[in-house]
């Protein structure tokens, strides 16, 4: 699903499986402070379809725009996520926003060029992995499929692969010099070919069971926090956080304090 906040372009992922908007910290950090509000530190957990429970730094309010329209919404941030930018069924339900899968794509299926950002050597005989900028009018965190452009007669193979387009319009591209002579490539060379996925995609489950489905589920967790992990606020208090850390960064260093909080001297700990 397209989405713009500030001037981002990103291509959000629907998420059916998830009660919640999930976004990762880069993208968080990237926002305008005009763009975003009410961040605030947090001790919940969320649960992935296997059961692994992943520690949230924070929560806030971030205004998205939409084909539906401007809204603010409640993302949970994490330091790592699939897509920048997930969201959930609660977000869909209040928005009275209808998926059509009669069309399942938002992205018109148009093919990408993929250029060498700078010249390249290979190595003879050897499997290197090197950024690719797609040129074009592509979205932040587009998946698709890169496939090779560039003939064997040069000497190398480009991998078929699954890919996701970064903040900065980059893909990841595999190469094999199956020569004995080092290989060079131009800067601006067409590498690969990125299809970004349409409804004609099937994404089949690794799964030895056809009959078993999975989906994200990302749900908050109901296990108790446990009095020992909370932050003490007192103890906090004792550090000066320097201000010009985002809120994410502040989060991890109060966390990295109150773990280590043993080793500092204290008024119960003197």
């Amino acid at each position: 699903m397209p989405v713009r906040i500030a001037n981002q372009e990103i291509s959000a992922l629907i998420d059916t499986g998830s009660s919640i908007n999930v976004m990762s910290s880069q993208l968080f950090n990237s926002i305008p402070d005009s763009m975003k509000s009410e961040f605030s530190a947090t001790s919940d957990k969320i649960t992935l379809a296997n059961n692994q429970t992943v520690q949230i730094y924070g929560t806030a309010k971030v205004k998205i725009t939409v084909p539906q329209g401007k809204h603010w919404i409640h993302v949970y941030i994490l330091a790592q996520t699939s897509h920048p930018l997930i969201l959930g069924t609660h977000y869909l339900y209040s928005k009275n926003i209808v998926l059509d899968f009669s069309d399942c794509c938002c992205i018109k299926s148009k093919q990408f060029k993929v250029l060498t950002q700078s010249p390249a050597s290979l190595p003879p005989n050897s499997e290197v992995l090197i950024w690719g900028h797609v040129n074009g009018k592509v979205q932040y965190g587009m998946q698709g499929i890169c496939t090779s452009k560039i003939s064997k007669d040069r000497g190398v193979i480009i991998s078929k692969a699954v890919v996701t387009v970064n903040r900065e319009k980059q893909v990841p591209i595999k190469i094999l010099n199956f020569t004995n002579e080092t290989v060079h490539l131009n800067k601006g060379q067409i590498l690969a070919e990125l299809e970004p996925f349409s409804k004609d995609h099937v994404c089949m489950p690794l799964s030895e069971n056809n009959d078993t489905h999975f989906v994200q589920n990302i749900q908050l967790s109901t296990e108790p926090v446990i009095k020992d992990t909370e932050i003490d606020s007192k103890f906090i208090s004792y550090f000066n956080i320097p201000e010009y850390l985002t809120e994410v960064q502040k989060s991890t260093l109060i966390e990295f304090l109150h773990s280590n909080k043993e080793l500092f001297v204290t008024e119960g700990k003197p």
